[in-house]
């Protein structure tokens, strides 16, 4: 991409990015669309709420049809398998007694009968031979006279059966008044009598017949004879060994109208046919069951539902329709529901139509914002140029090109002025803004097609550089650099140079992701700074320091979990005033500098000096502080907050952070803690660093009632000229001196006069590293009030002082420590 040509105001040229794409707004949808959409939409809703409602009308009266067909189904099936087993009632009565009489069977009979009345008849037909005939037919005369063997010749009457080899006439039968006709009945030619029984005989079970007409019946009415077969008591089932077979005649009609007797039949129409067989269907019964014709708004589905069973070797279908008005489809329902749909959409049509043209303007102005938005979204407010958020996109498109082609060459520079803070501090933000605004444009007009520039915030520029290895990246950061250094800018009367820091990262395959090239470009950029700034600094895997920066963050990621985990300790030292009665009107109370340390994962001790670096570097100290002194309230007890004066380190960091002010009144006060017992130690060097904060930092603290000492004073420059614009209680000498007392006399002069100036001032002083009974004596000779050291005491977890007992003050007297 190029960079934006700026107006003389340095802003973006109107209608385009900073980087020169003109901005789009969305097209505008034709004024009719919407209320054409509607009106399709509410047509198609208005077809579904109607086809739901004939849906659920269909599955209401196609429910109550099923449910009404299978009752009629079933009651059909059940009633033709319980009547037909009936029959096997009558064959085991001759099967378990070998001279049944009538009387027997009529008892039995009857008894069915009165079960099921619509019995047409039950029958014994024993099984004559021929050789047999007379003997039989001499034996039934005793009983009716004129009793024989009867056929039914070829004009329907009834004559004397000719001769064949086995008869099956009737022999038994009742009801006997209405049956008597067909008393030694026994017809040749009727074929379904005769392959029934011949079923019966061969499966040896109960065989059902095909349809026939009776004898005793001159209506022709279809009827079903079921055959029973019984056996001699030798047990042989063939047919010499029959003895004959009970017989149960059964009217279609009487059988189908004894089944349905208790159901409501309104609206079908019952069809019960014969199926046996592949292709061959019979119809044995049908009948209407009359009701009202559907009505105008009624339309009748033609419901059918058929059941299929088997019994005595025959298959039979039951068959149901619905007829009439009772299973008719109900549409007024569907009806109404159409005519309020077909209302609501024109309604909604007309609406829409009505509300389209008055949001149209509404609509234009919140795209027009929208565009603003996304646009403020992903762009720096102040410079045009792109933010972190949009930068970030562009790396991650990039990172994914480079995936796809990974010889394809990108690179990361990201751009940190120099001292910019000095600029803001002594001219103001307006002066910073103006800054910061024409070193985008400078850079801007700088990058090649295709490379894109942004402010990622503050005083931090990042450019993504396509077609750029690592070493043609550091020869265009070079060129930045110059552009900045050589821009001169000026406020008021006041001319200020500028320089700045560049860091380099090469953006390939390997790139985790854009969080750790950011993250490397940042590392590189600050060893950029850290080497004199107005330098470049190219990040690579096996340069040591990168290795040093890898080892760094090491030890942040190490400290913020120690911070997370409360893997911190805090440490005492002892500082014991040196002569009887104290300094300075201070009371004889004990007073400890608090130390830190921290443990790793398996409870080890990490001396300060390891990872404090690290935590200063990288901004971590304000955390750490606020552990420290959160932790030491919160630990102490009562009576250690009243007769102790707890010295508290704090780091340049948070002396700049005037928050941490309202974070320790804030403890105090819900702790009840007495402001006085706290005194915190800040260095030279972090006054210097943050002067006009440290300043307002301690008048707020020493207002409430807190001590402050200034630490290692004497180690700068200008340690003097500091010291008469600050308020503080103590001066603790820098150790350097103090140790170097007894073999130079530099040190021990300088050291002198800085107990001179403190008592001019009066300030009591606390005299570092004293270490042996030499430095001792030196320090007491020269009226130094307070003294600290290995020869008093090492470093000691806070728990054994909060747990000593407490005893009177010790005090150094007479050159001797105390035990």
């Amino acid at each position: 991409m190029t960079g934006a040509r700026w107006d003389i105001d340095g802003t973006p040229e109107a209608g385009k990015s900073a980087y020169g794409r003109r901005t789009h707004t969305r097209p505008r949808l034709p004024a009719w669309l919407l209320p054409v959409v509607v009106a399709v939409f509410g047509l198609t809703v208005s077809l579904l709420v109607t086809y739901a409602a004939y849906h659920h009308e269909r599955g209401r009266a196609d429910t109550a049809f099923r449910i009404a067909a299978r009752e009629h189904v079933t009651a059909i099936t059940q009633t033709w398998r319980q009547q037909f087993a009936s029959v096997r009632e009558i064959a085991d009565l001759f099967q378990v007694k070998q001279v049944v009489t009538r009387k027997d069977f009529s008892r039995l009979a009857r008894s069915i009968l009165a079960r099921h009345p619509t019995i047409e008849a039950l029958e014994w037909v024993p099984r004559i031979t021929h050789l047999g005939r007379e003997i039989f037919i001499a034996r039934v005369r005793a009983e009716f006279p004129g009793f024989t063997i009867r056929d039914l010749s070829a004009t329907g009457e009834l004559v004397r059966a000719p001769r064949r080899e086995e008869y099956y006439p009737i022999l038994y039968v009742e009801p006997f008044t209405e049956n008597r006709r067909a008393l030694g009945f026994d017809p040749s030619d009727n074929e379904a009598r005769s392959n029934a029984i011949r079923a019966a005989i061969d499966r040896a079970e109960l065989s059902a017949s095909a349809s026939t007409s009776l004898v005793q019946d001159s209506g022709n009415e279809p009827a079903i004879l079921v055959f029973v077969p019984v056996f001699q008591h030798n047990g042989n089932i063939h047919t010499r060994g029959t003895r004959g077979l009970a017989e149960g005649v059964f009217k279609v009609h009487a059988l189908v109208t004894d089944a349905l007797a208790v159901l409501r039949s309104q609206g079908l129409r019952i069809t019960v046919s014969d199926v046996t067989g592949r292709d061959s269907r019979e119809t044995l019964h049908t009948r209407t069951f009359e009701d009202d014709p559907p009505a105008w708004y009624q339309w009748s589905g033609g419901q059918h539902l058929a059941h299929v069973w088997s019994t005595g070797g025959r298959t039979y279908s039951a068959a149901v329709a619905a007829t009439g008005a009772r299973f008719a489809y109900d549409l007024r329902g569907p009806a109404v529901a159409l005519g309020l749909s077909l209302g609501l959409t024109a309604l909604a049509t007309w609406l829409v139509g009505q509300m389209t043209r008055r949001e149209r303007a509404v609509r234009e102005l919140a795209d027009q914002r929208a565009t603003q938005l996304d646009h403020l979204s992903r762009h720096d407010a102040l410079t045009g140029l792109l933010n972190r958020a949009g930068f970030q996109q562009e790396i991650e498109l990039a990172l994914s090109r480079v995936r796809e082609e990974p010889t394809r060459q990108t690179s990361l520079c990201l751009v940190d002025l120099d001292q910019f803070k000095l600029i803001n501090d002594v001219c103001g933000h307006e002066a910073g803004d103006a800054l910061m605004r024409r070193l985008a444009r400078r850079l801007s007009e700088l990058i090649d097609t295709g490379d894109c520039v942004a402010r990622l915030g503050g005083d931090e520029f990042g450019i993504l550089l396509h077609r750029h290895g690592a070493e043609q990246a550091r020869e265009a950061a070079a060129r930045y650099l110059h552009t900045v250094e050589t821009t001169r800018f000026s406020w008021g009367e006041r001319l200020f140079p500028v320089t700045a820091s560049a860091g380099i990262v090469e953006i390939n395959a390997g790139t985790e992701s854009t969080a750790s090239a950011m993250s490397k470009a940042d590392a590189a950029c600050y060893i950029a700074k850290d080497h004199g700034r107005n330098r470049i600094h190219v990040f690579r895997e096996d340069d040591h320091l990168s290795d040093r920066y890898r080892t760094e963050m090491t030890w942040v990621s190490a400290i913020r979990e120690a911070l997370d985990e409360n893997r911190l300790s805090l440490y005492c030292q002892p500082i014991l005033p040196c002569r009887q009665g104290g300094g300075k009107g201070e009371s004889r109370r004990r007073r400890l500098e608090l130390l830190l340390r921290m443990r790793d994962r398996d409870g080890e001790i990490i001396v300060p000096g390891t990872f404090l670096p690290a935590a200063e570097r990288y901004g971590l100290m304000p955390s750490i502080d606020r552990w420290v002194v959160g932790n030491l309230i919160r630990t102490i007890r009562p009576h250690d907050r009243k007769d102790t004066l707890w010295f508290v380190n704090l780091s340049g960091q948070t002396l700049g952070d005037l928050t941490f002010c309202d974070f320790i009144l804030h403890t105090l006060h819900h702790h009840d803690m007495a402001p006085e017992s706290l005194c915190f130690e800040i260095t030279e060097t972090a006054v210097i660093s943050n002067h006009a904060t440290a300043r307002t930092f301690i008048q707020r603290l020493r207002s409430v009632g807190c001590r402050f000492a200034l630490d290692d004073f004497g180690s700068g420059m200008a340690s003097f000229s500091y010291l008469k614009e600050l308020e503080v209680d103590f001066l603790k000498i820098d150790g350097g001196f103090v140790r170097g007392m007894p073999n130079d006399r530099l040190d021990r002069a300088v050291t002198g006069a800085i107990q001179r100036l403190a008592r001019e001032l009066g300030i009591s002083t606390i005299a570092e590293f004293v270490e042996d009974e030499r430095i001792f004596r030196e320090v007491r000779e020269l009226g130094i009030d307070y003294a600290q050291g290995y020869l008093f005491g090492r470093p000691t977890p806070i728990e054994r002082y909060l747990h000593r007992p407490r005893g009177p003050n010790l005090t150094i007297i007479h050159g001797h420590r105390p035990s």
